[in-house]
């Protein structure tokens, strides 16, 4: 879709433009509020005692995972501890899948669904800021090994690619994927453009992978030690639409000269503490980017967006009330070729233009 242009005015007349573009995945973000795939396993007296307690369990699992996945670590730790009868007045339902019934063992997978307002209650009668934010698009991972001044990403042996393959989805408001490194990502995805970090020349690859983020993660061996371990370097340059992030000299990691070889057995977990520590801040700066402060203050904006059609108004209105500090959008008016609104947000206006940004809206302020 073309970029928009949406011009809002504040009290001062300053005008400010958003430029909005519609990211090409498309994919519908899952529900922040909703937890999923929590397996439960309790026994009991009878079935009935045990299906109660597997599902008092899984409430209290997927309540743990809601949490974690809303607030930072620091702030997790803060948290005063939720009794089963808070949780049970958070939970607004839930599915059962895969169920399997014995005379005094009950198993089952649940997803289960929080109301928003209580969660919110709880979290601001805490104090901690916390993010509604649904999980970030998937960011495209290209890791390179570099051995004796030779790049390798598509080539074998590659453990680092596979360490990275290995990774667990786990329960994260930021997921990564990995090529298939089949022939059409060799031909989309040239390693001089990957080494030279050039977005546009990725665009196959993240055509392919539906994606606007790109981790380029080069691994280097910078030397042997005296032990006869090897050095590696891991430097980690994270492209976007919106934004590039570089960050050097992050680890050194010492291993056997013989993981490097080209033994097919290579175990992937020689580099699992490093990718999950790779992974767990990337997922703690989109919380921290969409975080709001559980005190903040309700402010409003009037805007004017410029629409061509009812189809475009309702894409512009899901991408701004699914910004984590948008509250609500009230709309004044709507004619033809324009809606008249007011953006009612939480926080300070640049965290809600940021949260904005995050969320496939460009912000570009304009005089007069």
């Amino acid at each position: 879709m073309g970029v928009l242009a949406i011009v809002y005015r504040t009290l001062r007349a300053i005008s400010v433009a958003l430029l909005l573009c519609m990211a090409a995945s498309g994919a519908n973000a899952q529900d922040v509020f909703t937890v999923e795939n929590v397996e439960v396993d309790a026994t009991g007296a009878t079935a009935t005692e045990a299906r109660d307690l597997a599902l008092a369990q899984g409430q209290a699992e997927a309540f743990t995972t809601l949490i974690r996945r809303m607030v930072s670590g620091a702030e997790y730790e803060a948290l005063p501890p939720a009794s089963p009868d808070d949780i049970n007045v958070m939970v607004t339902g839930y599915r059962i899948a895969d169920e399997k019934i014995a005379a005094t063992r009950y198993r089952a997978r649940l997803t289960v669904t929080f109301n928003p307002d209580t969660v919110r209650q709880y979290m601001q009668g805490a104090n901690v800021a916390y993010t509604e934010a649904a999980p970030r698009t998937p960011i495209l991972v290209l890791p390179i090994l570099i051995q004796n001044g030779r790049p390798a990403l598509w080539e074998d042996p590659n453990p680092w690619r596979d360490a990275w393959n290995a990774l667990g989805s786990g329960d994260r408001l930021v997921s990564v994927v990995l090529p298939l490194g089949d022939l059409e990502d060799i031909q989309g995805g040239d390693l001089q453009a990957v080494l030279a970090k050039d977005y546009e020349k990725l665009l196959p690859l993240r055509a392919r992978y539906r994606t606007d983020d790109v981790l380029v993660a080069a691994a280097t061996v910078t030397g042997r030690n005296p032990d006869g371990t090897v050095a590696l370097d891991v430097s980690l340059d994270l492209l976007g639409k919106y934004e590039n992030k570089r960050s050097h000299a992050t680890y050194s990691l010492s291993l056997p000269e013989s993981d490097m070889s080209s033994d097919p057995g290579i175990p992937p977990e020689i580099f699992t503490t490093t990718i999950q520590d790779v992974v767990r801040k990337l997922d703690q700066q989109w919380k921290n980017t969409t975080a709001v402060s559980a005190g903040a203050e309700e402010s409003s904006l009037p805007v004017l967006v410029p629409v061509a059609g009812l189809e475009e108004w309702m894409d512009i209105r899901q991408k701004l009330t699914g910004a984590p500090q948008v509250k609500s959008v009230q709309v004044l008016a709507i004619s033809a070729g324009q809606a008249d609104i007011v953006l009612h947000y939480r926080g300070d206006l640049t965290a809600a233009l940021d949260g904005l940004a995050h969320n496939g809206l460009s912000i570009q302020q304009e005089n007069g």
